[in-house]
């Protein structure tokens, strides 16, 4: 790689990596306070919720906010290097426009190899996880609405729990919990709080502030703590089967796999299939727009506004179109055909554009330019 190219890569990986963690993080925010709202008691959740969510929703968000990140990532890249003179410099020194692009469209291919691994693998598999950790989150507020104040609560078959009151926030507060397991131990825990969290596919008792007394062998040990936690007897749970799961938590080899056995379901899994195979490629189609805009006419030092609202402009109508034509796969093969039509008119529309720009003739043919309106042909003319 020559190293015109490895310094504009690079510098569009370090602008990249910065719209995408902005971006991501602003989202994240956002779901991450509704998530909170919707599945705790009282708005309250822990750091390990938190963390567990960011860390299952952050890749759905990225898959969608990619395209975005990628055209910001092109534009303020190339928008630079031209205020800087080093566009100029690279085309004063022998190279074509279309050499200048490579580094951009290099770059894009990489991106739609990620988002193509996001879509087909990651994502589903996020959002599978993500699902289950929410019915556990559910489970867990149900189990705490269920407990009666004053009263001795059987847990399970070796354990009981005793609260004084419940309060608005999850918390229980004078709590004893006493467990008598078939280790011919026996244990009583106090606790002037506690809460019921979820951790894996189990819950625990988070308890603060307490003792815990156990007897065993006839010897009486004592534990004073600030913060222990107490695992409930893990439930075994029944294996998800492929036909038992949404078409968006199916990975790519679910979809193709012959032990999907929902007949009903054919056309929605076939669509599903082109609707992952079709959002990466619009990475691709993105860079081709936005070189074809920002190169094709003359590098200057005082920037021209017109390329960056052509480039933005075009690229979003690329986007809602692509939008469109995914929510429309279900109606027909025109659709499909249409999906996969565009990017490649795209791409060869400004391939095209961008080998004559650098070869120094006119987009369109001279006989069917002279026959253009004149604001057209300002718009066609180098």
């Amino acid at each position: 790689m020559k190293i015109y190219s490895r310094y504009i890569i690079f510098y569009l990986i370090k602008i990249f990596l910065l719209s995408v963690v902005v971006l991501t993080g602003i989202l994240t925010s956002v779901r991450l306070l509704s998530f909170i709202n919707q599945n705790t008691i009282g708005g309250v959740a822990s750091i390990e919720m938190a963390i567990k969510f960011i860390t299952l929703s952050a890749p759905h968000l990225l898959m969608y906010i990619t395209p975005i990140a990628l055209l910001c990532t092109i534009i303020y890249v190339y928008y630079n290097l031209t205020i800087d003179n080093e566009l100029i410099t690279l085309e004063a020194v022998g190279l074509s426009k279309i050499n200048i692009s490579k580094p951009a469209v290099l770059f894009s291919v990489i991106i739609t190899i990620i988002c193509f691994t996001l879509t087909t693998f990651i994502v589903p598999i996020a959002k599978r996880e993500l699902h289950s950790y929410t019915d556990l989150l559910k489970g867990s507020s149900k189990i705490t609405s269920i407990l009666e104040e004053k009263a001795f609560n059987k847990i399970s078959k070796n354990i009981t729990l005793y609260m004084e009151t419940k309060l608005e926030d999850g918390f229980l507060q004078g709590v004893a919990i006493y467990d008598k397991t078939p280790s011919n131990e026996y244990t009583v825990l106090l606790a002037e709080k506690a809460k019921l969290i979820p951790i894996n596919d189990s819950f625990s008792f988070k308890l603060y502030d307490g003792s815990r007394h156990s007897m065993k062998d006839g010897n009486m040990q004592i534990l004073y703590f600030k913060t222990l936690s107490f695992n409930l007897p893990r439930h075994k749970m029944q294996e998800t089967k492929i036909d038992d799961l949404d078409i968006e938590e199916l990975t790519l080899l679910d979809l193709l796999s012959s032990n999907y056995k929902r007949k009903d379901l054919m056309n929605e899994r076939y669509s599903e299939l082109h609707k992952r195979f079709s959002w990466p490629i619009l990475n691709l189609t993105i860079a081709f727009i936005v070189m074809c805009s920002i190169l094709s006419s003359h590098f200057e030092r005082k920037w021209n506004a017109n390329k960056i609202i052509n480039a933005a402009l075009f690229s979003m109508i690329n986007l809602g179109l692509v939008i469109a034509l995914r929510g429309k796969v279900n109606n027909g093969a025109m659709y499909i055909i249409a999906l996969y039509t565009l990017p490649i008119f795209i791409i060869l529309v400004t391939t095209h554009i961008l080998y004559q720009v650098s070869n120094n003739k006119r987009v369109i043919p001279e006989k069917f330019y002279k026959k253009l309106p004149k604001t057209l042909q300002r718009l066609f003319s180098q």
